[in-house]
């Protein structure tokens, strides 16, 4: 996007910059829901089968991981893609 940039105006900066700013408040709203969440390393993933189950509640690695498309997909699996997303998140911000 530096392209654009080096051609364009104050006013033009002003709005790509603020472009920028909605995309990195979105990503962040989202982190943090997920943050409330998931477990933050790779190792909080080993008991996803178990992991923060309330009562008369299914636990929602085990729900995703029978939902998804993939045969064989292990609440595991489903625990470990969702922290791998969250920390992409926080390296794209």
């Amino acid at each position: 996007m530096w392209i654009p940039t080096a051609a364009a105006s104050g006013t033009i900066l002003f709005l790509i910059g603020l472009a920028d700013l909605a995309l990195t408040i979105a990503l962040l709203v989202g982190v943090i829901f997920q943050a409330r969440y998931l477990p933050h390393t790779y190792s909080g993933c080993q008991d996803a089968e178990t992991w923060q189950n309330a009562t008369n509640s299914s636990n929602f690695f085990v729900v995703a991981s029978n939902l998804s498309d993939f045969n064989g997909t292990t609440p595991h699996d489903v625990c470990y893609e969702y922290v791998q997303n969250w920390v992409f998140g926080i390296a794209i911000m």
